[in-house]
């Protein structure tokens, strides 16, 4: 099922899928950057705790205000797209970030 909550004046959407163990449920929210299986007891927290995930979000955000940028030819870019999106990465950027600084 589809929700919203309302941060900001602003709807962001969230999906819940009880899972067939009926003890589980998949969680999605874009903005919160979350999309895995939670305990059903753990559920609500989780989405009374939303908004403040995406306001920490946002907020980390504004706060990378720097750019790097590196040269690299068509088959390095694309192997490294291939690989942030097989690590579960949304974007370049975030997984080469998490790779530098780890």
């Amino acid at each position: 099922m589809k929700y919203y909550f309302l941060l900001a004046n602003k709807k962001y959407p969230y999906e819940l899928t009880l899972n067939k163990d009926k003890q589980t449920t998949h969680i999605v929210c874009e903005a919160a950057r979350v999309n895995q299986d939670f305990s059903n007891e753990d559920v609500p927290a989780l989405i009374e705790d939303l908004p403040n995930i995406v306001m920490a979000k946002a907020s980390l955000m504004k706060q990378r205000d720097k750019i790097m940028k590196f040269r690299v030819n068509d088959q390095e870019k694309q192997a490294v797209e291939k690989k942030a999106r097989e690590k579960g990465f949304d974007n370049v950027s975030e997984y080469l970030r998490r790779l530098a600084l780890s």
